[in-house]
């Protein structure tokens, strides 16, 4: 039964290196969340990716939402 443990603990050490070290490939990818307002007024949001896989850079945007600002509040009536 010691070696089965033993068998099994180095099983999920060789696991979990493998998944750590992304197996040595070297990719990276960069999340940049980024604002603007367009010609309406309306305050648009995305999310700006960027993944490199040696020497290729590949871009995406992604979850565009815009939406208008809230209405200026309005002032209370005088008693």
């Amino acid at each position: 039964m010691r070696a089965s443990g033993t068998a099994g603990l180095v099983a999920a050490l060789v696991v979990v290196g493998v998944l750590t070290s992304g197996c040595g490939n070297g990719n990276t990818a960069t999340e940049d969340r980024r604002t603007f307002i367009d010609r309406h007024g309306r305050v648009c949001t995305y999310i700006f990716i960027t993944e490199s896989e040696g020497d290729s850079v590949d871009s995406d945007v992604s979850d565009l939402e815009c939406d208008f600002p809230p209405p200026p509040p309005t002032p209370s009536s005088s008693p």
